[in-house]
């Protein structure tokens, strides 16, 4: 009782007093990264342009078709490209591939924004990209690559800081014993430099 009338004045209800006292014999805790560890508040990082193409145009393609996503790295596309004031087409159509990213049609072209899985499937060369796809991945960004019409356009990056918080508390945690382990579905190189930050 007292320690829920402590975790109340605190802000922590807590539903199950027994779930609350067995906690004590938890050594694991397996945290979501997005939100939870990071801010969950994606902002753009950059524009890598494939040859033949420009950083301005391949943000206006990608924020074009990403107006029909509701996902928070979409939502970064579209307020960098409304800060730059670019002009944004409305996709015609718009589908979002499983996790995987999304396609669309605007102006006649058929458009992809997404990872490599997406860009295979779409059959589109991404390979010319990634080793400027690698360095991104390492500063912890998600970068995306985009194709128009079957060809790759540029990569779009958009990063997720960690939490102020974050650090303090897995050392806390740490320092009872408790094992931290990061679930997310980042690809391995931008999962890795995101836990070693």
């Amino acid at each position: 009782a007292i320690t829920t009338a402590l975790g109340a004045e605190n802000g922590i209800l807590v539903r199950d007093r027994l779930a609350l006292e067995e906690a004590r014999h938890i050594d694991t805790i397996i945290f979501d990264k997005t939100g939870t560890l990071t801010e969950g508040k994606p902002h753009f990082d950059r524009v890598v342009p494939a040859s033949g193409w420009d950083e301005t145009r391949v943000l206006q393609i990608a924020a074009s078709l990403d107006q029909g996503s509701e996902h928070p790295l979409a939502a970064a596309i579209v307020a960098e490209a409304k800060r730059r004031g670019l002009m944004l087409d409305p996709p015609t159509q718009f589908e979002s591939a499983s996790g995987i990213g999304v396609r669309g049609l605007l102006s006649g072209l058929h458009v992809a924004l997404g990872n490599t899985a997406l860009m295979d499937e779409e059959n589109v060369a991404w390979e010319g990209l990634s080793t400027q796809a690698e360095p991104l991945r390492e500063r912890g960004a998600s970068g995306m690559y985009l194709a128009v019409d079957k060809q790759l356009a540029g990569i779009v990056a958009v990063a997720d800081p960690i939490k102020a918080t974050t650090s303090e508390a897995l050392v806390q945690l740490r320092v009872a014993g408790v094992r931290v382990v990061m679930a997310t579905g980042d690809g391995w190189t931008t999962a890795r430099a995101v836990a070693a930050a």
